[in-house]
C-alpha cells in the first residue's frame, strides 16, 4: 500500500473512482484497489469518496496526438452528424404528415359528432311531439268518455227501471 491522500492536491486534476473506472473500462472497486496497491495515484477522502488523479497514465496522453488521425476522426464525426441531420429532417417530415392526418381525422370525427348531435336533437323533438300528441289524444278521449257517459246515463235512474208488470 502506498501513500493514499485524504484530500486532492490543489491544482492537480482528478476524477471520482466511478468516472476513472468508466474512462479505463474497469469496475470502480477495481480502480479503488489499484489506488490502494499504488497502481494509480489518488486517495480517499474522510467522507469515504475516492478520487483518482488524471495527470498520469493511463489517463494522461503519453504521446502527442496524431493530427491526421484526429482529422479523420473529426471528418467521420461530421459525416455522421450530417447523416443524422438528414434522418432527423426525414423523420420530422413523416411526423408532420402523421400530424396532418391526425388533424384531418379529428376534424372528420368532430363533424360526425356534430351531425349525430343534430340527429339526436331531432329525435328528441320528435319524441316530445309524440308525447304532446299522446297527451292531447288522452285529453280528447277522456272528454269523449265523459260526454258519452253524460248522454247515456240519465239524471233520473227511475226511467231505467223496468215498468211494473200488470
Amino acid at each position: 500500500m502506498t501513500d493514499i491522500h485524504t484530500t486532492p492536491v490543489r491544482g492537480r486534476p482528478w476524477v471520482s473512482s466511478r468516472k476513472a473506472a468508466e474512462l479505463i473500462g474497469r469496475d470502480h472497486r477495481t480502480v479503488q484497489r489499484m489506488v490502494r496497491d499504488g497502481e494509480l495515484a489518488g486517495g480517499r477522502q474522510t467522507s469515504g469518496r475516492w478520487f483518482i488523479y488524471t495527470d498520469r497514465p493511463p489517463f494522461a496522453a503519453a504521446a502527442p496526438p496524431n493530427l491526421a488521425d484526429e482529422n479523420a476522426l473529426l471528418r467521420a464525426r461530421a459525416e455522421a452528424a450530417e447523416e443524422a441531420n438528414r434522418i432527423l429532417l426525414s423523420t420530422q417530415a413523416s411526423l408532420l404528415g402523421a400530424l396532418a392526418d391526425y388533424q384531418q381525422g379529428t376534424g372528420a370525427l368532430r363533424q360526425a359528432l356534430e351531425t349525430e348531435q343534430e340527429r339526436s336533437h331531432l329525435y328528441h323533438e320528435a319524441a316530445q311531439s309524440y308525447r304532446r300528441s299522446a297527451d292531447s289524444l288522452t285529453t280528447a278521449v277522456s272528454a269523449f268518455r265523459d260526454l258519452s257517459a253524460a248522454s247515456t246515463i240519465p239524471d233520473d235512474l227511475s226511467s231505467m227501471a223496468a215498468p211494473p208488470k200488470a
